[in-house]
């Protein structure tokens, strides 16, 4: 006779969103980005011959930047509801910038600061027959050492992939390592990437509301 319990722990918790009927906003927001970089040198980060914009979107004012704010600090607060049970009103501070990957380029593996970090696309550009990584954005696991055990039986030290689809929210634990794979189709894949930081408020019994608290600088 046995007595067994099997417990899985160190859940790393990515959520996507995908929002339908996205072309006529996604065009608004590609035409601000590409009109920014005519004028933005941009910053080499993690990104490989890519753009990188230099300034917080969202201090920028834009009917369409407006809205994906709103998205996003939704999507937060619906993403911290499903992890915390607990009744609290979500405040955030969110940073976000817009990159650009013409093709060849790519993401090196980094993380983010804060905690939790996202990405939205706008374009993908076209996919690669030959390729099929082709601007791929993939993540590591985040356990130290894990690599040294991973076998055939165990998806230890596994990497996942997400295929990236115009108007498609990623949002993950900010700390979470990865990278993207080079771009090698036609045209441009556009996305904007965010970092949210949470602020926490004493718990209140009222439903989870999405409050921000205020916008940081890159």
């Amino acid at each position: 006779m046995f007595t067994d319990e099997l417990t899985m722990r160190w859940v790393t918790p990515i959520a996507t969103r995908t929002l339908n009927d996205s072309e006529d906003f996604n065009l608004s927001l590609e035409k601000e980005i590409l009109d920014l970089k005519q004028i933005d040198s941009g910053v080499n980060l993690s990104n490989f011959m890519g753009w990188h914009s230099t300034v917080n979107l969202f201090s920028k004012p834009s009917q369409a930047l407006d809205g994906l704010k709103e998205l996003l600090v939704q999507f937060v607060s619906d993403y911290i509801s499903e992890l915390n049970q607990e009744n609290c009103q979500v405040l955030v501070e969110l940073v976000a910038w817009a990159n650009v990957l013409e093709k060849g380029g790519y993401h090196l593996p980094h993380t983010h600061s804060g905690h939790l970090s996202g990405v939205y696309y706008v374009n993908t550009g076209e996919p690669d027959s030959h390729n099929p990584n082709s601007g791929l954005i993939v993540f590591s696991d985040p356990r130290s050492n894990v690599n040294g055990i991973n076998s055939f039986y165990l998806d230890f030290g596994s990497s996942f992939k997400y295929e990236p689809k115009a108007g498609m929210i990623l949002l993950f634990p900010a700390y979470l390592l990865h990278w993207v794979h080079p771009f090698t189709g036609a045209g441009r894949r556009i996305a904007i990437s965010f970092n949210v930081k949470l602020i926490d408020p004493p718990c209140r019994e009222i439903s989870v509301t999405p409050v921000e608290a205020g916008i940081i600088q890159n």
